[in-house]
């Protein structure tokens, strides 16, 4: 029992010591080294910065319709030239529209076909009648002045009674006739007369149609997307199947002038804050082997820098990978 008590004191002892000399060499240890301030890279030291070109000038082309956009005939970096068709927007009411005019100019040219086929025919009556009339006429003066010479005769009984009689029946019969022909004619030239006017409304009907016709298929023509200058795309913001509200901004961006050109490239902030606007650069890229091309510092934020520069070259276009390098201020 007593060697217990004596194992016992003797680790307390040790453990006292132990604490003792802890706090000794927390009080009399050496203090850390103060952490060494960060170099920045002195001035004029060259910087590389990878970015992507882009055109200074874009030209937009809004949706002309509502609708649900059908395939792009053209991709991002296609040149295109003024007034290609670069899509198309599909929309039901303006094809239905289309489609509607068309049955209707349909429908009335061949109600007017119809009128003229009919005009025709009654002419060619007319004319016949008129020319039966003109004979009905002729023979009625033939045979008056054969009644009216049989008529002087009688009276100074110069003529059987019985050549008189029948001399007076023929002009009857004569009259008769030309009077019946008369009245077709008159009714035949009545009918082409509605003809002519059921011709000349139905081919006012035709005008109208073809003029609503001309309007769908020019309100079918805006459905399609086309570009308003020469250049190269540079953005297609929807895809083929989506819908689109008419004239939304910016469906289609198109760079119009492929010498102005710019790099907007991602950077540091401790690169950024030693940049500024005017600030010389060159810019690299494996397309023009022969050189570097001079460029100036545009704009510069926090995290982007914006190099402007002029190609020589249409082989350099927006869209492309490049490289500038820059020295700092």
């Amino acid at each position: 029992m007593r060697g217990k008590w004596i194992l016992i004191t003797g680790i307390v002892l040790l453990g006292s010591a132990a604490g003792g000399a802890l706090v000794w060499y927390r009080k009399h240890a050496p203090a850390p080294p103060p952490p060494q301030a960060r170099t920045e890279p002195p001035p004029g030291t060259e910087i590389t910065l990878e970015g992507l070109i882009r055109a200074v000038e874009r030209v937009p082309v809004n949706a002309p319709v509502s609708g649900v956009l059908e395939e792009f005939a053209v991709a991002p970096g296609d040149e295109v030239v003024e007034g290609q068709v670069i899509g198309r927007i599909a929309n039901d009411a303006i094809r239905e529209d289309e489609v509607e005019a068309k049955l209707e100019l349909e429908r009335a040219e061949a109600r007017a076909r119809a009128a003229e086929a009919e005009l025709t025919a009654l002419r060619l009556e007319e004319s016949r009648l008129s020319a039966e009339a003109a004979r009905a006429r002729a023979e009625l003066a033939r045979v008056e002045k054969s009644y009216q010479r049989q008529s002087v005769l009688i009276r100074e009984g110069a003529t059987p009674r019985l050549v008189f009689q029948r001399a007076e029946e023929e002009y009857k019969q004569a009259a008769r006739e030309r009077d019946r022909v008369e009245a077709l004619l008159a009714a035949a030239q009545d009918r082409v007369k509605d003809a002519s006017g059921s011709l000349e409304r139905a081919r006012k009907a035709v005008a109208e149609s073809q003029a609503k016709l001309d309007e769908a298929r020019s309100r079918s023509a805006d459905c399609n997307i086309v570009a308003p200058v020469d250049g190269i795309v540079v953005q297609i913001r929807k895809s083929a199947g989506e819908t689109v509200e008419e004239g939304f901004e910016g469906l289609v961006e198109i760079a119009s002038e492929w010498s102005q050109l710019e790099l907007a490239a991602d950077a540091p902030e401790a690169y950024t804050k030693r940049l500024g606007p005017g600030d010389a650069a060159l810019i690299v890229l494996a397309e023009l082997p022969q050189g570097a091309l001079e460029a100036q510092v545009k704009t510069v934020d926090r995290q982007q820098v914006v190099i402007a520069f002029t190609s020589p070259s249409t082989l350099v276009r927006p869209g492309m990978t490049a490289v500038a390098r820059l020295k700092l201020r």
